[in-house]
């Protein structure tokens, strides 16, 4: 009955070792599944940084492209900029404050600047550090140049933990701010949450603070700027004030002074010798020419103020017309020969007074600086939407390095200054009249060939 039984007994071996078998493969098969998931896992894992990575890449060099957009941009306000990378920054690394702390050489302290993120205005003066107290983090990296960063500042014994608490902060980050290898202040980033920033941010953070250094510099330069041309402003104003009431004070006694030497050269009072007529007719061309200089300051001083000018529809051949005819006689005294060809000119908007003082002081100084037998022409042309006048001569011309110069104030040619009377403020009065009627003024000369100053008024519209 055993042998009978055998055959059966060796079939149920052979399937139980292949079942044996089969769960060998079947448990090395689900060991090998097992280390493939934990190896996808792995990849997973090492995916999702990587993604996370560039994501955050890719903020950064948005975050870049803002910064460099508000440096380089077109903005007028420098002290906005500052402050709108300061809001780029808090955004990009989700922090709760970021400020910049600048070197104040006067006070030889890193006092906070304006336009910080989270520290109110009235907060902003509480934190102020002099460079000799190193145990502060803000110091030390000043003048170390050296990044820092710290996980909880309010209880790091590297950080002066009264700030962290008075703005409530733990996470801390410092950069240098610097610029061409000048340290100019520190920038500190804060967060409330422990532990939050990362080295990679830090190292963000001091590519951002290169370029913040630029846009603080601006900051420095216009405000400097400002205050420059404030003051400049100011004693200008003074100056102009000065030159007004001294003139008014002098006009007076000149006037006086003008008529009584008038009378006694007109012999009412007595006869007068030869020398006495001489030495009075030299007071009296001084007399002139200084009533003649304050004049002229007094005209400046109105230009340079809020003078009002009475607008109203003009003829320029007629203002030109009868300023040619008052000028004849002078013209006939220096040898000069002076015409008009300007007729038939359009109207323009202007005042009367100062535009006939305009074609005056160009003519006079025609008839000064032409020399004895020259030609002077007084023209006008329409040119469509302007009128251009014209005053030419003939003379000895003028240097083309002076031409750039002669509607200064005060300025005279090199080598007319001792040879022609004058005060040097024609020029620069008829140039402030033009330009307030909407004009422009402007000279065109060859030396030995001669002058011409023209300027250019805008057509009255019908």
């Amino acid at each position: 009955m055993f042998e009978a039984a055998q055959p059966y007994l060796r079939f149920v071996a052979s399937q139980l070792t292949s079942i044996s078998k089969v769960s060998d493969k079947v448990f090395a098969l689900k060991k090998e599944t097992d280390h493939l998931k934990e190896e996808v896992n792995a990849v997973v894992k090492e995916l999702d940084v990587a993604g996370s990575r560039l994501i955050q890449r890719a903020k950064e060099r948005k975050a870049l492209y803002e910064v460099v957009t508000k440096v380089t941009g077109p903005e007028k306000d420098p002290q906005g900029g500052c402050a709108a990378i300061l809001n780029i920054v808090a955004k990009m690394v989700e922090a709760d404050v970021v400020a910049c702390l600048l070197y104040d050489e006067a006070k030889g302290e890193l006092v906070v600047s304006p336009g910080s993120f989270g520290i109110p205005e009235e907060e902003r003066m509480l934190y102020s550090i002099p460079l000799s107290n190193h145990a502060s983090a803000s110091v030390r990296t000043f003048l170390s140049r050296k990044p820092f960063i710290t996980p909880d500042a309010q209880n790091d014994p590297d950080v002066l933990t009264r700030y962290a608490k008075l703005w409530e902060i733990h996470s801390l980050m410092i950069v240098p701010i610097s610029l061409h290898d000048r340290i100019i202040g520190v920038m500190r980033v804060g967060s409330r949450r422990k532990d939050f920033f990362t080295p990679d941010q830090l190292e963000f953070l001091s590519i951002i603070a290169d370029e913040l250094a630029i846009i603080i510099e601006m900051v420095t330069l216009y405000g400097n700027l400002s205050k420059t041309a404030q003051e400049l402003a100011q004693l200008n104003k003074i100056k102009d004030e000065f030159l007004a009431t001294v003139s008014h004070e002098l006009k007076t006694p000149l006037t006086t002074i003008k008529g009584f030497v008038s009378v006694i050269l007109s012999g009412e009072v007595g006869p007068l010798n030869e020398q006495q007529h001489n030495f009075l007719s030299v007071t009296d061309q001084s007399v002139n020419r200084l009533s003649q200089l304050i004049s002229n300051l007094l005209d400046l001083s109105r230009l340079n103020g809020k003078v009002e000018l009475e607008f109203q529809r003009v003829d320029l051949a007629e203002l030109i017309r009868s300023s040619v005819s008052t000028m004849l006689l002078k013209a006939r005294e220096s040898k000069v020969n002076l015409s008009n060809t300007a007729q038939g000119l359009p109207q323009v908007q202007a005042d009367t007074r100062w535009m006939t003082q305009v074609i005056d002081n160009l003519i006079i100084n025609a008839i000064k600086y032409a020399g004895s037998g020259a030609n002077i022409t007084v023209s006008g042309t329409d040119k469509g939407e302007a009128v251009v006048i014209c005053v030419e001569d003939n003379g000895p011309g003028i240097p083309p390095e002076e031409q750039k110069m002669v509607f200064e104030k005060f300025y005279r040619g090199r080598n007319s200054a001792n040879q022609v009377p004058g005060t040097g403020l024609g020029l620069a009065i008829s140039k402030s009249v033009v330009e307030k009627h909407g004009g422009k003024i402007w000279v065109e000369s060859k030396v030995g060939k001669g002058s011409r100053f023209c300027f250019a008024l805008p057509i009255a519209k019908k």
